[in-house]
C-alpha cells in the first residue's frame, strides 16, 4: 500500500502567502501581523508574533516549489524549502553584473552565460585571470564560467586602506558546490613569483597591498587567477603541501618553536640565566623556566632576532596561505580569514561559540535571529518619564559586513553606536545614520551620522573617544508617544 502525500490542497494556497513576497508560507519562520502573515524569505515584522501552530501543522506537509509557475514540479516539506529553492533549476536571476543603467534581464542560469556574451562581454572572465587594482576604488561583478559551472566573482577595493577584497559565489541548481573552495593565484606581471589564497565558496579574501607587495617583490603590476576546487581535494593538497610551494625553511622554524606554546617564535625573543628561549606571551606568564626552573630575567636573544628578521614564516592557521617576514605575520594572524573569534553577541547574550568572519551571519541567523535587525525601523514602548535604564544590540547586514547596533538609554539620554564586525581598520570606511521618527505623525524628525567604529564590549561602546550618537530626552520629546521609532541605516563613506 502506498504511503498518500500530505499535500497542502490546491484550493488553500491562495490564502497561504506572505503578504511581502507573495509567496507560499513554506519557509520559516511565520510571523503574524495585522496586515497578514510573513514567510522566513521576508524580513519579519516587528510587531509580528510567531505562529508556531502554524508551523507544527505545516511542517509535515508538502507545499509547492515557488518556482512552479517556471516549471518546477516538486512539492517540499518545509524543512527542504530553503535549499532547494536556493538551488531550484527553474529558479529565474536578476543580471548579477553591476552597471548603470540596471540590466533589467532576468533569467535561468543556463541562459546568463549567453546573456552576459552577448550584453556584458569586458565582463566575462573565460580563463579566470585579472588585474589586481589596489589604486582606484571599485566594486564589479564578473562572470566566470569554470568547468561546467557559473561563478560570480566581485571585485572591490578601497583605496585608502590599500586593500583590495573578492568573493566568490556560485549561481545554479547543483547543491554539492556549496562544499567547494576557490583559490586566487596572484602573479607579478613578469610571472617571477607567485602567491596563492584558499577560501571557501561565498567567503571574501581580503588582500593587503604591502603585505602582497612584500611576497611578490614590489611587483609593476599583480594578475590574479580564479580557481576553484572541491572542500575534500584542497583539504588533502593542504596536509601534502603544507606551504611547500612557498618559500619556507620549514627545519628551521621547527628550531624556532616555542617550547611552551609550541608556535614559532618572533620578535622581541626572551630567555632564561641557561640560554632557553621563549616567545614574549609565554614568558610574561612563567616565573621560571620550565625547562631548567631556572629565574628569568629580562633578558632577549638579540642574534636569534636579527638572523630570523629574513625568514619567512606561515600564518599560524592551517588553512591559510599567507606567509611574511616576523615583523608582518602577527599583524596578519590578528585578522586573518581563519581567525577564530567570539560571537558578536557574546556581551549581550552569553553566547560562547567561536568562529570565523564569514560564518558569523549563518550563525547569528540560527541562533540570535531575534537581534537581527533585517528591516531598518525599529520601535520601542517608552514613557516620557521612564527613568529605566535600557540596553539592546542588533546585528545589522550591509555591504556583506555585520554592525553591531548598540543601544542605550540612561540618564535621560539616547545613545547609538555601530561598530563593524571584522577588521578594526576597515571600520572607517563606513557610517552610520540614525533618524529619529516622528511618532505623533507631525512629520517632524531629528537626524544624525557618525562614523563606525571598531568592535568593543556593549559596556565600552560609549566610551570617550569611540564613535557615537547621543540624543536628549528633551531634544526628542516631542517625537515620542508611548513609543519611540527610529531608523538605523548603515553606508558607505
Amino acid at each position: 500500500m502506498h504511503k498518500m502525500l500530505n499535500l497542502v490542497p490546491i484550493e488553500s494556497l491562495s490564502d497561504l502567502v506572505c503578504i511581502t513576497c507573495k509567496k507560499v508560507l513554506s519557509q520559516f519562520p511565520i510571523y503574524c501581523s495585522t496586515g497578514g502573515s510573513t514567510c522566513g524569505r521576508c524580513p519579519y515584522p516587528q510587531n509580528g508574533i510567531k505562529n508556531e501552530a502554524y508551523e507544527v501543522v505545516a511542517q509535515k506537509l508538502k507545499f509547492p516549489c515557488c518556482f512552479n509557475e517556471n516549471g518546477c514540479l516538486e512539492n517540499l516539506l518545509p524543512k527542504d524549502v530553503p535549499t532547494h529553492e536556493k538551488f531550484c533549476r527553474f529558479r529565474k536571476y536578476d543580471c548579477p553584473i553591476i552597471c548603470n543603467p540596471v540590466c533589467g534581464w532576468k533569467g535561468v542560469a543556463q541562459d546568463l552565460l549567453d546573456h552576459v556574451e552577448v550584453k556584458h562581454c569586458m565582463l566575462l572572465l573565460k580563463d579566470g585571470r585579472f588585474e589586481v587594482d589596489f589604486v582606484n576604488n571599485h566594486n564589479e561583478n564578473y562572470l566566470l564560467p569554470y568547468g561546467d559551472n557559473l561563478y560570480i566573482v566581485n571585485r572591490r577595493a578601497v583605496s585608502k586602506k590599500h586593500s583590495f577584497f573578492c568573493t566568490v559565489s556560485y549561481i545554479g541548481s547543483d547543491v554539492s558546490v556549496e562544499e567547494f573552495s576557490y583559490k586566487i593565484i596572484l602573479e607579478s606581471g613578469n610571472k617571477n613569483h607567485s602567491h596563492e589564497i584558499c577560501n571557501r565558496m561565498n567567503a571574501t579574501t581580503q588582500i593587503d597591498r604591502d603585505e602582497l607587495s612584500a611576497i611578490l617583490h614590489d611587483p609593476t603590476s599583480i594578475v590574479a587567477k580564479i580557481e576553484v576546487f572541491l572542500e575534500e581535494i584542497l583539504n588533502n593538497n593542504l596536509k601534502q603541501d603544507d606551504h611547500e610551494n612557498q618559500n619556507l625553511n620549514l627545519d628551521l622554524l621547527r628550531e624556532l618553536e616555542c617550547s611552551v606554546c609550541f608556535l614559532y617564535m618572533t620578535p622581541p625573543i626572551l630567555q632564561c640565566l641557561t640560554g632557553h628561549s621563549f616567545c614574549q606571551t609565554c614568558k610574561e606568564k612563567l616565573s621560571e623556566c620550565p625547562s631548567c626552573k631556572k629565574p628569568f630575567q629580562n633578558t632577549q636573544n638579540f642574534v636569534l632576532a636579527q638572523v630570523i628578521a629574513h625568514i619567512d614564516y606561515p600564518c599560524k592557521y592551517s588553512k591559510c596561505r599567507f606567509t611574511a617576514k616576523a615583523k608582518d605575520i602577527r599583524r596578519h594572524e590578528e585578522n586573518c580569514t581563519f581567525t577564530p573569534h567570539p560571537c558578536p553577541l557574546i556581551d549581550y547574550e552569553n553566547c560562547s561559540e567561536e568562529m570565523m568572519f564569514d560564518q558569523m551571519y549563518e550563525h547569528i541567523v540560527n541562533n540570535h535571529y531575534e537581534s537581527l535587525l533585517e528591516i531598518d525601523c525599529v520601535s520601542y514602548p517608552f514613557s516620557i518619564n521612564d527613568e529605566t535604564r535600557i540596553t539592546d544590540c542588533f546585528i545589522i547586514k550591509y555591504d556583506s559586513k555585520l554592525f553591531k547596533l548598540h543601544i542605550e538609554y540612561e540618564d535621560c539620554k539616547f545613545y547609538f553606536a555601530a561598530q563593524l564586525v571584522g577588521p578594526p581598520e576597515e571600520a572607517s570606511d563606513y557610517r552610520f545614520c540614525v533618524d529619529i521618527l516622528d511618532a505623533s505623525k507631525k512629520n517632524h524628525r531629528v537626524y544624525c551620522t557618525r562614523n563606525c567604529g571598531p568592535m568593543t564590549h556593549g559596556d565600552d561602546a560609549f566610551e570617550d573617544g569611540r564613535e557615537f550618537i547621543v540624543f536628549t530626552r528633551e531634544q526628542i520629546k516631542h517625537l515620542i508617544t508611548d513609543v519611540i521609532f527610529f531608523r538605523a541605516i548603515i553606508k558607505n563613506n
